[in-house]
């Protein structure tokens, strides 16, 4: 089992809190730093692991807290996680696409636009006579 500076646990705390897996974790800190460590190594990083808990300091369960907060408060600003954002990209696909003539893929791009709003293709049989 390798023993990490500083540097190193600071590296592997913040990638936890990103949601990184540990194995990715693990390929990471060997590419960067030279150093291979276990699975078992890295769950003990990881306060939401029932081990580490109880055992890791308050600097990196403060390190850990803080970078996941920054984490998914930034999520908010990455514009394909809003469903609007994700429906003008579709829209601006199938246009492009219907104007090449490439009708199957713009039709797929529909297909993918129904989905997104939830109801895959419609509901027929909600559907009154005079909508059909």
């Amino acid at each position: 089992m390798a023993t990490l500076k500083n540097n190193h646990k600071s590296f592997i705390v913040k990638e936890l809190a990103c949601f990184t897996t540990p194995s990715e974790i693990a390929g990471r800190v060997q590419e960067e730093y030279g150093v291979t460590v276990t699975l078992s190594q890295l769950s003990f990083y990881n306060p939401e692991n029932a081990q580490a808990c109880y055992q890791l300091s308050e600097k990196w369960r403060h390190l850990f807290q803080e970078t996941r907060d920054d984490f998914i408060e930034g999520i908010i600003q990455i514009p394909i996680v809003h469903k609007q954002y994700r429906l003008s990209q579709l829209q601006k696909n199938y246009e492009m696409l219907y104007e090449r003539g490439e009708y199957i893929q713009a039709v797929k791009v529909l297909e993918q636009a129904a989905k997104e709003m939830g109801g895959v293709y419609g509901d027929i049989q909600s559907m009154t006579e005079s909508q059909r």
